[in-house]
């Protein structure tokens, strides 16, 4: 009886990592290709980040945001399914950093306050640095970080090597 539930738990688990993982993987890909399609996008970023001579730049620290956030949604989606243990690991570990970044941005942004737009989904989603945004990304880190638990949970646990 407790062998049916473990493997029925195990079950549910590969299917809720896989749930978040195509979650995330569209949402940084809307993300992305929002970013990629904008002219405004990013530049409240940079005001936060970056001293006023560098804000030059904008556009390239944009681009190079939106195509990590490609290669890693296209990756996610794809990739991920064919590949072993090693991968989701190291996968679930870009999630893990890029949304870190992400919250710790947006909370550098609230503490500047300087009501900058961030350009987070480019046109397409405006969001202003606040409290809406700090909750936003760390529900986005929290799904993240239960996607690297169930990674390493679900071939932990296994003995048995997928590379």
């Amino acid at each position: 009886m407790l062998h049916k539930w473990i493997y029925k738990l195990n079950h549910f688990s590969e299917e809720i990592e896989f749930v978040i993982r195509y979650s995330l993987a569209v949402l940084l890909l809307f993300s992305g290709i929002g970013k990629l399609f904008s002219t405004i996008s990013g530049t409240g970023l940079i005001e936060v980040l970056l001293p006023e001579e560098l804000h030059i730049y904008s556009y390239i620290f944009n681009a190079i945001i939106a195509f990590t956030e490609l290669v890693l949604g296209v990756s996610l989606l794809f990739i991920v399914n064919s590949s072993g243990r090693k991968s989701k690991r190291f996968h679930s570990f870009a999630l893990l950093c890029i949304f870190t970044t992400f919250l710790v941005v947006s909370i550098v942004g609230m503490i500047t306050d300087n009501g900058a737009e961030c350009g987070c989904f480019g046109e397409l989603g405006k969001s202003r640095f606040g409290w809406p945004m700090i909750f936003r990304n760390t529900g986005f880190w929290l799904l993240s970080f239960f996607y690297t638990f169930l990674v390493h949970k679900n071939y932990s646990n296994t003995g048995v090597e997928h590379d």
